[in-house]
């Protein structure tokens, strides 16, 4: 993906390890919070990514990290080419402000607007409220003709997905990265029951 990614320099299989090496990219970790303009270079990429097909390489199905959640995660399906972990860290703007995406470990392919929704909890850690989360979703097709079902479904498991890690061994990000995902179910939860 050298329209996104840093460019592969080499690749070495030796001891049953294939390890990969990247150019080495100057840039600062892009920035979520509410009045910056980092959200709008993370959703130009975002755009740019749902506009190109998914390569084949990419195997991994999405919906397969949901499925011991729920009956029924085929709603997450789709053909789309997911990064999945668009957090603040995985985004470098460079000094010329081209943006590049990085650690494409678990790049997947499913329904576009997943994307979008695994942005939501990272814009609320950055200090919006949940429905300013999701009118910075709402600028994307994808997620504006997604059924609205399938996204509080998406939501409730992202929270039960963190539930599940907090209680086993915990990493430091687990509890916060749990208190985002319950705002934001909680807040799907209510607007639904406004009818909205």
């Amino acid at each position: 993906m050298p329209e996104f990614a840093p460019r592969l320099l080499w690749t070495v299989e030796a001891g049953g390890w294939f390890a990969v090496g990247f150019e080495y990219i100057e840039g600062r970790h892009v920035d979520y919070s509410p009045g910056h303009s980092d959200p709008d270079a993370l959703a130009e990429t975002i755009h740019r990514l749902q506009a190109i097909r998914c390569p084949d390489a990419v195997v991994m199905r999405v919906e397969r990290r949901w499925d011991a959640l729920a009956d029924d995660v085929s709603s997450l399906a789709g053909d789309a080419l997911l990064h999945t972990d668009l957090n603040p860290h995985n985004l470098l703007i460079t000094a010329d402000q081209r943006v590049v995406v990085v650690d494409w470990a678990f790049a997947s392919r499913g329904a576009p607007w997943v994307e979008v929704g695994q942005v939501i909890p990272w814009l609320i850690h950055a200090g919006h409220v949940p429905s300013e989360a999701e009118q910075w979703a709402a600028q994307f097709p994808s997620w504006a003709d997604a059924d609205p079902v399938s996204i509080d479904l998406y939501a409730h498991l992202s929270a039960e997905r963190w539930a599940r890690l907090s209680a086993g061994r915990l990493a430091p990000h687990v509890p916060a990265n749990l208190s985002l995902a319950r705002q934001w179910a909680s807040h799907r939860q209510r607007a639904r029951g406004r009818g909205v």
